[in-house]
């Protein structure tokens, strides 16, 4: 996980939240007042979509674009040693928790809730509707304790688990990063994880569904982009105003060779549209198209 300093560690948490306090259950319910030595230190902070970004500026945008309602803050601390902050926002639903995990997710699943990530003094892990953040100032062999240990028992708090995006699974899985997913809504998502493919041009919005895919086919490492749009007609118009965006406009078989040697192309499967970059040849580009429209014919989200 690649981590600078106090500040950037804080912004890859998300702080930030969604609506009035307390979902199915009360945040504050989900967190421990001690872990491995650690207590609680000073008073709890929550912010909702509001009072966000009287608690950070810039990155709260990004979770905004998901049904963020409300997070809640804890500090703990322990004589003598870097403090350690809780954070774990509701997110509304299962599939937005998963979200914003996914946008920065980088290492292995460190095995805590549903999907997880520990590096550098910083645990960042999805359960249910709930997404959390335990994060230390400097990691220390204490702190790494405290860390896992409140991971565990926010996660053991959490009383459902929750389904992640169905778009998912029109992702063909051979050669598929796991760690290199990112699910999202609007052209914002997008921007920030891949500026190069242009989400004004697909339409992209706050009722589109998608998900960028990082593949290995070599040496190569192509991206694949999955929408879902509310209506067929609009993936239609989205494909094509995307054809458009290239000189010469993608042709009948959906191809077009771009800089560098890679290949770019898209389609449309009903209701959604699939789009490849940077393939090192056509083949592959037509082989992850062809796999990805096939697997999307026996899904009803996408009829």
């Amino acid at each position: 996980m690649r981590l600078g300093t106090w500040a950037v560690r804080a912004l890859a948490c998300g702080l930030v939240g969604c609506a009035p306090m307390g979902g199915p259950v009360s945040l504050r319910s989900l967190v421990p007042t001690e872990a491995a030595g650690f207590g609680a230190s000073g008073p709890d902070h929550t912010y909702d979509r509001e009072t966000i970004f009287e608690y950070i500026d810039g990155a709260g945008e990004v979770y905004l674009q998901y049904d963020f309602r409300d997070v809640l803050v804890r500090d703990f601390a322990r004589d003598g040693r870097p403090g350690v902050t809780v954070q774990v926002f509701d997110m509304g639903r299962p599939d937005e928790a998963f979200g914003i995990f996914s946008l920065e997710r980088e290492d292995d699943d460190a095995g805590i809730g549903q999907g997880s990530e520990y590096g550098g003094g910083l645990l960042r892990f999805w359960k249910g509707r709930y997404f959390a953040c335990v994060s230390a100032e400097r990691e220390t062999p204490e702190t790494r304790d405290a860390i896992l240990a409140l991971g565990k028992a926010i996660a053991g708090a959490i009383p459902e688990a929750g389904a992640p995006p169905a778009i998912l699974e029109g992702l063909p899985r051979e050669g598929l990063v796991a760690s290199r997913v990112r699910f999202f809504h609007g052209a914002f998502g997008l921007a920030s994880r891949y500026p190069a493919a242009d989400g004004k041009l697909l339409e992209l919005s706050r009722d589109t569904d998608a998900v960028l895919a990082t593949y290995r086919r070599g040496e190569s490492s192509p991206r694949l982009l999955l929408i879902r749009y509310p209506e067929a007609s609009r993936a239609a118009a989205a494909l094509e105003a995307f054809s458009r965006g290239f000189v010469p406009p993608l042709g009948a078989d959906a191809a077009v060779a771009t800089g560098g040697g890679k290949w770019t192309g898209a389609r449309r499967a009903g209701k959604a549209v699939v789009a490849v970059f940077e393939t090192a040849t056509r083949e592959d580009l037509m082989d992850l198209l062809t796999r990805t429209t096939g697997r999307l014919e026996g899904m009803p989200w996408a009829r």
